[in-house]
Order: structure tokens, then sequence, then C-alpha cells
């Protein structure tokens, strides 16, 4: 069985305001970056910078420790969360929860079953 691959926290890069999802290793971040189009990594090997997501419209902590990125729809959430590849979710409470996805809760109890190829 591979290890299960695991955000470890999610920020948004305010130069471009791009997404990053900070991997727990770097070969996890390296598969994830193959197979998600638009992705890129560099320096920091663990960190995974994605393209701004359509729609997305704000971007908060969450009170659980997640990173919360809500968007304008709910189907943009849902999109999103679906090239997200399970590395996500949304969110189960709040105001606007159906359009709100949480990435990077940071323990192993949160992490999800490997769906893309190569992860090792």
């Amino acid at each position: 069985m591979y290890p299960k691959p695991l955000v470890v926290r999610s920020f948004l890069y305010v130069e471009d305001n791009r997404p990053v999802l900070v991997f727990d290793t770097t070969q996890h971040a390296e598969a994830f970056k193959n197979a998600f189009q638009g992705a890129e990594i560099y320096d920091h090997k663990e960190h995974v910078f994605l393209p701004t997501p359509k729609g997305l419209v704000l971007v908060y902590g969450a009170n659980s420790g997640e990173t919360a990125y809500m968007f304008h729809t709910s189907q943009q959430a849902k999109d999103w969360l679906t090239r997200l590849q399970g590395c996500g979710e949304i969110s189960p409470t709040g105001l606007h929860h159906t359009r709100t996805v949480l990435v990077g809760k940071g323990g192993p109890e949160h992490a999800t079953e490997p769906v893309w190829p190569g992860v090792a």
C-alpha cells in the first residue's frame, strides 16, 4: 500500500493570487503537479503552485485549521475540488459552506487515498 498523500497546509501566493498546496513529501508534490494541468514547483519542492481557480472570491483561515477557498458559486467550488483530486473537501458548515473548499488540515487522519499515478 502506498503512503497517503497529505496536504499539510495551503496558502495564497499574493504576487499573483495563486493557491499553493504544501505536501508532506516532495514525491507527493511532484506526482500531484504532474497530474494537475498548469501546476508548478519552484525552490521549495513540497510547494505546488496552482493556477487561480475560476470564481475564487476569498481566501481565509478556517476555524478548524484549514485554508478556506470561497467561490462565487457552489458549482465553481465543486469543479475546483474535482481538480484537487481528493486534496480538499467542501466545508460542512458555515454561511457559505456549499461554495467553500477546505484544504490543508495538516494531520494524518485527514490524508486521502492517492488518486493520481506516480504516488510512491
